[in-house]
């Protein structure tokens, strides 16, 4: 999966001892693709702070995962001394601007696979992450049946092993969604919460029925890194997709309780 989304998806490979696991970031690349695609901004930010803008712009940033969350700040970024900080740059609808074009292509998709992520338990990694810019979007548990696990071992893993207060796993603030995968079927969920984890399939329907078909080139999951997660796919997914669903519970007039859940698309 990793040397496919290398060699076609778009990606890079970012190694898992960059990963900040009290941040719940990759701080470098984060740091690193601001200077690069908005040095203007950046320079303010060294002006306002000093030459700390990076400690103190880090602290904003994860400030700001916690109030407002990984899907609210990738897509409309990181206000911070009177300045918005874009934390990635999506398609434009035409290709009629190329300075916004640029700074698609500026976008730096990541792929981790066994990474470290737990401050409090270090000995314990997810399979692969997926980030933008150095902050994670997505994880998945990966299994295979010739080594005796299946998906149900990947939910498994998921809801009595990974704790869900960790910054990579917390929802709104961490990854926005979370595979189990396997050669057959996927199946992912937007909210990790112990036995209450909820699953739905993410799998292409096979003769009217669940499942997915035969695949003469590969697995038959193959779609999730071939189709899904190729860098075009995978940002507009991001971009339009993915929506965060407020519900109020009201008695008597009176709001007794307020949830909400991230609508990942099926």
């Amino acid at each position: 999966i990793e040397s496919h989304l290398l060699d076609h998806g778009g990606y890079e490979s970012i190694h898992s001892d960059e990963f900040d696991r009290e941040r719940g970031i990759f701080p470098d690349v984060v740091v690193s693709f601001v200077q690069e695609t908005q040095p203007e901004k950046w320079e303010k930010l060294e002006t306002a702070y000093k030459g700390n803008a990076r400690e103190a712009f880090l602290r904003d940033l994860t400030s700001a995962l916690e109030s407002r969350g990984t899907l609210e700040l990738v897509r409309h970024g990181l206000r911070t001394t009177g300045t918005t900080i874009e934390l990635a740059a999506f398609q434009p609808n035409t290709g009629l601007n190329p300075e916004v074009r640029e700074r698609y292509k500026a976008n730096r998709l990541g792929v981790t696979s066994q990474l470290f992520y737990s401050k409090a338990n270090p000995q314990r990694s997810i399979d692969l992450c997926l980030s933008i810019n150095g902050i994670p979007v997505a994880t998945a548990e990966l299994k295979n049946a010739k080594t005796g696990q299946t998906i149900e071992s990947a939910k498994t893993q998921y809801m009595s092993d990974r704790d869900p207060a960790d910054p990579l796993l917390k929802f709104k603030r961490g990854a926005l969604v979370h595979f189990a995968v396997d050669t057959n079927a996927v199946a992912y969920t937007t909210e990790l919460a112990g036995d209450d984890t909820h699953f739905l399939p993410f799998n292409k329907g096979h003769d009217g029925g669940g499942g997915n078909p035969p695949n003469d080139s590969g697995h038959r999951t193959a779609y999730l890194w071939e189709e899904v997660w190729e860098k075009d796919s995978w940002m507009e997914i991001i971009q339009r997709f993915i929506h965060i669903d407020e519900e109020e519970v009201r008695k008597n007039g009176v709001v007794v309780e307020e949830s909400e859940t991230m609508i990942f698309p099926r």
